[in-house]
């Protein structure tokens, strides 16, 4: 622990916590606090950008755009692989700096450093894989071309919860197409993407075409953004509400948006499965960054003949759990993200006990000044429990029962959200069967983590649109052109 935080001070004594935008002497304008939610206390405090900066930001990300596109795709290449590295070789002080601004443990921090760095390898890897087709015209008298080119501008909004891998997972992908990028990460947690963005220009990526701002008025900033036709890309992780306002946003200039909105995953766990299999995917799946993640784990539906054995066994692993600073030796959950967050948790299972649900661990809550919270599981929920359809982002499990295959699907499927969704069974069969039935953009089968690299991450319904991760992951910051090329039909070879 305290080599940790002796790595994280000494980065914070030589921090000056401005945004990155080129032209602009970040000491001269407003700042913000950051708090660390294992304390509840600020612990420092980084630029307040202004909206005026706005147009101008734009106007550098326009001479970016041109610089960086003009490269060739083998230079591009060897940047983000070099960033990559970088990554890696600053894992300690990243890692300390996210748990600080984050919550969560030290362990885990580590491994999102790492999850980050292989989405800036994969598309080091993709940046020189930019496909595109030939082909000729039925009628005859033309040979077709099309081609990909980067769509121009983009603007990342990156949230609080995954503050490095978030804003890695976006940019790779857009700087791999040759994209200018201006990354506007969460209040809460600007730390990280002020790091990745020195990790970036550091490796390679010309100030212009990579630009950091940190602002408390992240509405205001993404409004004046998307009020100006040179900005042609959104990327949005977030809240369902605020995607929506963001779509809003985009008519005006009919900019392209990729969403990944709020999530309501079912965790389906069949007569058949493998217990121990399930337990350890349904700890993962649930406690993994505290519960606050849009993948985990939100609804368990159990069939009944293993229900109360899954209950039983899940509940003695998560009241073995320790929760605490993620710094300390042995923690296995840190705090939530703010005292707001924490209370809105306790208003969700106090209500659902009052309706009559139980909670299987009833562990006392915590005090004290830090965002911390004890893990919880629910049974005998009433459909009528807030908890039972909301989107939980805690260490809360919410388990029911259900008899049939049919029963299951229709439970799990019983959402407007369709993000990511998990199936627990031996039975090849009936496994990919219930998986092709969910109503998900992504799948774990007797797995309880689903993202990767090189796949296509995304959701579908109210939890939004477009693909982040593998080859579709670069596509989405690209534009198709084709080519129609005259082609007289051939008189020399009769």
């Amino acid at each position: 622990m305290q080599t940790s935080l002796q790595t994280h001070d000494a980065f914070l004594s030589s921090f000056d916590g401005g945004a990155r935008i080129p032209g602009i002497d970040s000491t001269s304008l407003d700042r913000f606090d950051v708090v660390d939610p294992a304390t509840g206390a600020a612990f420092t405090q980084v630029s307040n950008a202004p909206i005026e900066l706005a147009d101008h930001c734009l106007e550098v990300a326009g001479r970016g755009l041109r610089a960086w596109s003009g490269q060739s795709a083998r230079a591009r290449s060897n940047v983000l692989l070099r960033a990559a590295e970088l990554l890696i070789e600053r894992i300690e002080v990243i890692a300390a700096t996210m748990t600080r601004e984050m919550g969560k443990p030290l362990d885990e921090s580590r491994a999102e450093v790492r999850f980050s760095a292989d989405y800036l390898r994969w598309y080091s890897e993709e940046a020189v894989r930019s496909y595109g087709g030939y082909r000729e015209a039925p009628a005859g008298g033309a040979r077709l071309i099309v081609t990909r080119q980067p769509v121009g501008i983009a603007l990342l909004i990156t949230p609080w919860n995954f503050p490095l891998a978030m804003g890695a997972r976006k940019a790779a992908a857009a700087l791999a197409a040759g994209c200018s990028v201006i990354l506007k990460p969460a209040e809460a947690t600007p730390l990280s993407s002020l790091l990745l963005g020195d990790v970036l220009l550091e490796a390679g990526v010309p100030p212009e075409a990579f630009q950091v701002v940190t602002t408390s008025d992240s509405s205001g900033w993404s409004r004046t953004l998307m009020g100006d036709a040179r900005l042609k890309k959104v990327s949005f992780t977030g809240s369902t509400r605020v995607g929506s306002m963001l779509i809003e946003q985009s008519a005006q200039h009919v900019q392209k948006l990729s969403l990944e909105l709020g999530g309501d995953a079912p965790f389906l766990v069949f007569n058949d499965a493998d217990l121990d299999r399930a337990v350890n995917s349904a700890v993962i799946s649930k406690i993994r960054n505290g519960g606050q993640a849009c993948v985990a784990a939100n609804r368990f539906l159990v069939q009944d003949g293993i229900a109360a054995e899954f209950t039983a066994e899940l509940s003695k692993r998560l009241n073995a759990l320790t929760v605490g600073s993620g710094f300390a030796d042995g923690v296995d959950l840190g705090p939530l993200i703010s005292g707001q967050a924490r209370k809105q948790v306790r208003g969700l299972v106090d209500g659902a006990l009052e309706l009559g649900a139980e909670d299987a661990c009833a562990a006392p809550q915590p005090g004290g000044d830090g965002f911390f919270m004890n893990p919880a599981v629910l049974t005998n929920v009433p459909e009528s429990a807030t908890i039972a359809s909301a989107e939980i982002f805690a260490p809360i499990a919410v388990v029911g029962t259900f008899s049939t295959d049919a029963e299951a699907v229709a439970k799990a499927n019983n959402t407007p959200f369709g993000l990511a969704g998990y199936v627990f069974s031996q039975d090849i069969d009936r496994a990919f069967g219930v998986a092709h039935a969910l109503d998900v953009g992504v799948l774990g089968i007797n797995k309880g983590l689903v993202a990767d690299a090189s796949s296509p991450f995304g959701g579908i319904g109210y939890s939004g649109y477009g693909k982040e991760g593998g080859i579709e992951g670069m596509q989405d910051f690209q534009t198709l052109k084709q080519f129609n090329l005259d082609s007289p039909a051939a008189t020399l070879l009769g």
